[in-house]
């Protein structure tokens, strides 16, 4: 997967807070950390990252990183590589 650009819209913070995860007590995962997931795939480029390599560079546990990418993108902040 790789980073989509966010453009005008809504950052990773930002839509934590339109969806009031916190006040909910839905929330998914620290936003610092929902935050390190997407640079990781961001670093990758347009050719994306596999959850492995998100794994290496963020030192997160395989199941920490696995849940914050569906969450990425399920909010379109992650896409498929070409």
């Amino acid at each position: 997967l790789r980073a989509v650009a966010i453009g005008a819209r809504p950052d990773v913070a930002a839509t934590v807070a339109l969806r009031r995860y916190t006040t909910l007590g839905r929330l998914i995962d620290e936003p610092a950390r929902l935050q390190q997931v997407l640079k990781a795939h961001a670093a990758a480029g347009p050719a994306g990252a596999t959850q492995a390599e998100v794994v290496s560079r963020t030192g997160l546990t395989t199941a920490v990183v696995a849940r914050i990418t569906l969450w990425l993108a399920k909010y379109h902040f992650l896409e498929d590589a070409p």
